[in-house]
């Protein structure tokens, strides 16, 4: 609870000396917390690509290890 308490103050801080309403400011990290995901799930996505070469190549992959059994 301490911890929301204090993150409320920090707004009505910054709702202060910004132009901006709660709203704005609320969105905004909202916005930014959405582009810190989806740059982690990119980055996750990359290393996947060059740890399996290709979705395709391991779908193939798997596809033929099924199909043998």
């Amino acid at each position: 609870m301490q911890n929301t308490l204090s993150k409320m103050e920090m707004l009505d801080k910054a709702l202060k000396v910004l132009p901006a309403t709660e709203e704005d400011i609320v969105l905004t990290g909202i916005i930014s917390k959405i582009a810190e995901r989806i740059a982690v799930l990119k980055k996750v996505e990359r290393t996947l690509i060059e740890k399996y070469e290709s979705v395709k190549k391991t779908e193939n992959k798997l596809g033929t290890q099924i199909n043998a059994d």
